[in-house]
């Protein structure tokens, strides 16, 4: 009885609870959800404004915020960056809600349009080096531009951009407020500068003046395709008498132009002995003749007597201030004849400090002389005189107009050239000619003064020594004629070829060129030398010879029965040869047979032989360098004994 009223009064109890919460909560004033926020877009910022600060927002894609991305704090400002709530929330409508005290507000709605599509502008490269005439195609007005190390874009003003150096350049939409567009993804593009292609420098004459006693040396070179600077050796400021000068010219290419390729000859300074391109240092070594000392200038050449009949020819010697000399007489005569034209040769010598070089051509005079020549630098000098008094020819002196005669210049041959001279009608007969007052005819290179001998007659007087003019005979120029240097043999050491061939004729190279340059020119194969020439030969050139094995020797030949031993000298390992060769044939027959010997043996069983034939032998070596046998030259004959 005492349970049941205990359970009674605690139900009511928790009813007067629960009815005087309801009372309580129907007696307050009930509190709407928060306004929706009012964010705008700033579509040049690509942020959020009009937050309210340091609040936190709910970002979702529908209504029902079944797809929430989270929530995202404004900055200070009430900004935010779109960036910044979603990466890839253009194109997209949100719904946005914020709340201070846990609650969430209102929803916005706000769409986020999609970025404009990405520019693809096109190009114009420039047209060459250092023009600024570039340009960007495919643009339009609400599209901004700049240089990818740039920071400031430039609006573009029409569908061209012109006038741009070349570089690379970024293109892209502009965001715009008005127009309610963000700015677009950047486009690149890059304005290039054409390959530039380089014309091979042509002018190979290079304009320096050749040093002149007394002036001063020339320190630049200028042409159309490239400039240079000049060093001399010795460094005079000016330049001495008797001294010998090189130069080194340091070449740069003028803009379009390259100096690769250019063999070492192909450039030329005028007066040069040579001139040898350096093509890794871009430099051109010239080597010029030594200086002469100052030019004779006495011209008057005393002494010479004028040719008397029945007289001794004089001969006398020549000796004054600047140059010596000795007199002879066409035709060498020991009494001067009677009518008879005659000529003296005067051969002079400068003394010290003087020289005969630049002494003009037809520079001296001899008293009584009816003409005087000599060629421009020479010291033989001819002087025909008046005809001599009595004789049975004619009155009138043989002129040259009275001959045939060609003296066009020749060049070296290696062979005597002779001057043709035949009488005109009525002229006498030409019985000697003279070159330089002797009749030996001339091979070498040189000015030769031509005067002949010529027979009187009715109409003419005798004749000696009659200067017909001029023969120059020019050096050979080695970049033009064909020479072939001999091979040399190997001899451990560096090879330097001693001779060359010309027109079918050796010659050696100390006198006749000088070494410029040499390859390596050590081991067997092919060789390279550069030649530039002198006295008979002028100019300079590339020359391959070959580098042989030295020659070796048959020390013993053992005749046996149908077969022979033959015994040979080993070359040197060094020589790495390849193989040897020997030879042999019956004596007095012409027919050889060749066997070959690999490099280590130095003797070779020769069977099946005749019997009782004597049989020559030769040995031989060679290497192969690059599928090319380089041979050696065969041993002396060594002759056999009766084959048993």
């Amino acid at each position: 009885m005492k349970k049941g009223k205990k359970l009674k009064r605690r139900v009511i109890s928790v009813f007067l609870v629960l009815v005087l919460a309801l009372t309580m909560f129907a007696a307050m004033p009930l509190t709407a959800s928060a306004a929706a926020p009012n964010a705008t877009i700033n579509y040049v910022n690509e942020t959020l404004e009009n937050l309210a600060p340091l609040t936190i927002y709910y970002v979702a894609t529908d209504a029902t915020a079944s797809v929430y991305y989270g929530n995202s704090v404004s900055h200070p400002d009430g900004t935010k960056p779109i960036q910044d709530i979603l990466t890839k929330i253009f194109g997209e409508t949100l719904y946005l809600s914020s709340t201070s005290d846990g609650d969430p507000s209102q929803i916005q709605t706000i769409f986020i349009p999609a970025r404009p599509p990405t520019p693809a502008p096109g190009k114009n490269d420039a047209t060459g080096a250092g023009k600024n005439d570039g340009s960007i195609t495919n643009v339009s007005v609400d599209m901004e531009y700049k240089l990818s190390t740039a920071t400031t874009w430039t609006p573009c003003t029409g569908v061209v951009i012109n006038g741009l150096a070349p570089g690379t350049y970024n293109v892209r939409v502009a965001a715009s407020q008005a127009a309610k567009r963000f700015k677009s993804l950047e486009a690149t593009v890059t304005i290039e500068t054409p390959a530039v292609v380089l014309t091979p420098v042509s002018i190979a004459n290079i304009p320096l003046a050749a040093p002149v006693a007394g002036a001063a040396p020339q320190t630049t070179v200028d042409t159309t395709e490239y400039s240079g600077t000049v060093t001399w050796n010795p460094a005079d400021s000016t330049f001495k008498a008797d001294t010998q000068y090189r130069a080194t010219i340091t070449l740069t290419e003028k803009s379009g132009y390259t100096l690769d390729g250019k063999l070492p000859t192909f450039f030329k300074v005028a007066g040069a002995e040579s001139a040898i391109y350096r093509s890794k240092l871009k430099t051109v070594d010239v080597s010029f003749p030594k200086l002469p000392f100052p030019a004779v200038n006495i011209a008057a050449i005393p002494g010479v007597t004028l040719p008397v009949t029945g007289a001794v020819p004089a001969k006398p010697s020549i000796d004054n201030a600047q140059y010596t000399g000795t007199v002879s007489w066409s035709g060498d005569p020991a009494t001067f004849a009677a009518g008879t034209v005659y000529s003296a040769t005067i051969s002079i010598r400068a003394k010290a400090g003087y020289s005969l070089a630049n002494v003009p051509a037809n520079f001296f005079t001899v008293a009584g002389a009816t003409s005087v020549t000599n060629a421009e630098g020479s010291g033989i000098i001819t002087a025909t005189f008046p005809v001599t008094s009595g004789g049975s020819g004619g009155s009138k002196a043989p002129q040259v107009s009275n001959f045939d005669y060609d003296l066009s210049d020749k060049i070296f041959t290696g062979k005597a050239q002779a001057v043709n001279v035949n009488p005109k009608a009525g002229a006498g007969k030409v019985t000697a000619i003279y070159y330089n007052g002797v009749t030996t005819v001339p091979v070498n290179a040189g000015s030769y003064t031509v005067t002949i001998a010529v027979e009187g007659n009715a109409e003419y007087s005798a004749a000696e020594g009659l200067p017909i003019g001029i023969l120059i005979i020019l050096p050979a120029d080695m970049a033009k004629v064909k020479i072939s240097v001999s091979d040399s043999e190997w001899t451990g050491k560096q090879v330097k070829p001693a001779k060359f061939m010309y027109n079918g004729m050796t010659f050696k190279i100390n006198s006749n060129s000088v070494i410029n340059s040499l390859g390596k020119n050590k081991d067997i194969g092919k060789g390279q030398v550069n030649l530039t020439g002198k006295g008979n030969f002028t100019g300079y050139n590339d020359f391959t010879f070959k580098i042989v094995p030295k020659k070796t020797a048959i020390s013993k030949i053992t005749a046996g029965s149908k077969q022979m031993k033959v015994s040979w000298k080993k070359v040197s390992a060094a020589q790495k040869i390849s193989k040897y060769e020997v030879r042999y044939k019956v004596k007095g027959t012409s027919k050889w047979k060749t066997k070959s010997y690999i490099p280590g043996v130095s003797t070779a069983m020769i069977t099946k032989l005749k019997k009782g034939k004597i049989y020559q032998v030769q040995v031989r070596s060679y290497k192969t360098v690059s599928k090319v046998k380089y041979y050696s030259s065969w041993s002396v004959i060594k002759t056999s004994a009766k084959i048993k």
